[in-house]
């Protein structure tokens, strides 16, 4: 908002100098081109080009607590962890909830090259075969712990350690070669890496987590492939966020937020103390009406939220009337990298469906999920 703001100054600041040394008739051309220049490049960056947002842990929610000399240091990374490290926690969930978590965007792994990920407390080797399928390994060699992730070679449809070349198949995780100069009678089929379950779906590389290792009781819905050619890509939204898992789909089912937090116009800035005191909200403000249920017709694992919109423009008049999904999203980025998590809300009967979100929520926990009290002492995931 700031460089458009100086943009427009400059543009103007020309126009006047224009004005000061051309003539009436020169004047007007040149003002004709800069606005038409101007618009066009407006139009461009607004309704051409495809939206690439990518926000990064220190982006949101953290900088009005940082000074400025703190803040275009290397430390903030440093400052934003202490301040997690004193927040408090709250009784919260088990760590990781059973299911599928992309890892990669699918573009991000080309034909014969492998990339590491660090996710759910495991290390991945995520690879793309010869043939095109992408395979997912633990990262370490059984050998001697090499990180076959970083300067691993694929071959085929296998992934050959950069240590001493022992080769693994993608598909099974057995050990399909080792060389005969460090063999010392190891035979290959005693040898194995585990294999995760993995499939690609809307453009993202899934894995697959389960605390009990049970296999895939769904799969990830590909909206974006049945939908045909009708989709066109219009950009993307990268956040990363210091919050627990859960309270992301959570934020759905809570409905009651929506006036509070969305009300205001997104123009208005991140937080909502902002957008209450930005000229913005003398335009107009967001009404919503929100339902979300467990949609028991395409799987256990689904649920839906339904939304109406309406802009509400000077107290008056309802325009842009429609069902939409949510996107105002940072502003509940900045209360996620700060909430804690309240095990017996004092919900009020308005937000009784985020009570039954949670208790639907409680099927992707098992006897052995992971604890957050077996896995750190800090918000520090």
């Amino acid at each position: 908002m700031e460089k458009s703001i100086f943009s427009f100054l400059a543009v103007c600041l020309l126009v006047q100098l224009a004005h000061g040394y051309c003539g009436s008739d020169c004047f007007k051309y040149v003002a004709a081109g800069v606005c038409t220049s101007l618009g066009l490049w407006y139009g461009y960056r607004f309704l051409i080009r495809p939206l690439d947002i990518q926000r990064k842990l220190a982006d949101v929610g953290y900088e009005q607590h940082i000074t400025q000399k703190q803040w275009v240091s290397k430390d903030k990374l440093h400052l934003i962890r202490s301040m997690m490290r004193l927040r408090k926690k709250g009784t919260l969930p088990p760590v990781y909830p059973n299911g599928w978590f992309a890892l990669l965007d699918s573009d991000q792994v080309i034909v014969n090259q492998v990339k590491y990920v660090t996710a759910l407390g495991e290390n991945f080797a995520v690879f793309r075969a010869s043939n095109g399928d992408v395979n997912i390994l633990n990262a370490y060699c059984p050998h001697l712990g090499a990180n076959m992730a970083i300067g691993g070679v694929v071959k085929g449809n296998c992934l050959q350690c950069p240590f001493h070349g022992w080769t693994f198949d993608g598909t099974s995780g057995k050990c399909v070669r080792i060389p005969n100069d460090c063999s010392n009678g190891v035979s290959s089929k005693a040898v194995s890496v585990r294999r995760w379950e993995c499939c690609e779906a809307n453009g993202f590389v899934f894995v697959w987590y389960h605390a009990e290792n049970e296999a895939p009781s769904w799969r990830p819905a590909r909206d974006i492939e049945a939908a045909g050619r009708g989709w066109t890509y219009r950009g993307r939204s990268e956040h990363y966020v210091n919050a627990h898992i859960q309270d992301i789909p959570e934020n759905g089912a809570d409905v009651a937020h929506l006036p509070a937090l969305h009300g205001h116009m997104a123009l208005g800035g991140q937080y909502a103390a902002q957008a209450d005191r930005s000229l913005w909200r003398w335009l107009g403000v967001h009404e919503w009406t929100a339902a979300w249920r467990a949609d028991g017709t395409r799987g256990r694992h689904v649920s839906t939220l339904n939304l109406q919109h309406g802009l509400v423009v000077f107290g008056k008049f309802v325009v842009f009337k429609m069902d939409v999904e949510a996107q105002q999203f940072e502003r509940d980025v900045v209360i996620w990298n700060h909430k804690s998590y309240i095990e017996k809300p004092l919900a009020s009967k308005q937000e009784s469906t985020l009570l039954a979100h949670r208790k639907w929520y409680k099927q992707f926990y098992s006897a052995n999920s992971i604890q957050f009290s077996n896995r750190k002492k800090t918000m520090d995931w």
